[in-house]
């Protein structure tokens, strides 16, 4: 059963969320991530307040992240080394959970399951990310005694 599904822009890599402050202690987020989260919740918020409302914070969840960008080099075999862009998805997913946890109240915690996929951007569309966000039934995530 889904209760969240919407898209949203491709967030910064993880590398590119937090920094230090100087010689202090603790780390403050950059302003690229600081817009990212913005904009994110504020379309979250304007798309989904209402499946937000039907979540529940004791149960677990399954999130689904389907990358849409550009997965392929043009100059492969000629000029690119390899046939795919580097591209890391797990640097992505951090500020996407962050997001989520601040929108819905649904702490990352409460994550049992994340699947990451990548498919190549389609001609004319815009880089982006489909968030599902599902309840993951009591038999999915528990362990049964043997």
């Amino acid at each position: 059963m889904s209760f969240l599904r919407t898209e949203l822009p491709i967030p910064p890599s993880s590398n590119a969320i937090y920094r230090r402050r100087g010689n202090r202690p603790g780390l403050y987020l950059t302003p690229e991530a600081s817009r990212y989260r913005r904009l994110a919740t504020k379309q979250l918020l304007e798309n989904h307040a209402v499946d937000v409302q039907k979540l529940d914070a004791h149960v677990a969840y399954r999130l689904v992240l389907v990358f849409h960008l550009q997965a392929l080099n043009k100059g492969w075999p000629k000029t690119a080394k390899s046939r795919y862009k580097r591209v890391d998805l797990s640097n992505r997913i951090k500020l996407l959970e962050d997001v989520i946890k601040d929108v819905t109240g649904i702490d990352d915690s409460q994550t049992f399951e994340i699947t990451v996929v990548k498919k190549h951007l389609e001609q004319g569309s815009d880089p982006r990310v489909q968030v599902l966000f599902e309840v993951l039934e009591e038999g999915e995530w528990l362990d049964k005694p043997r």
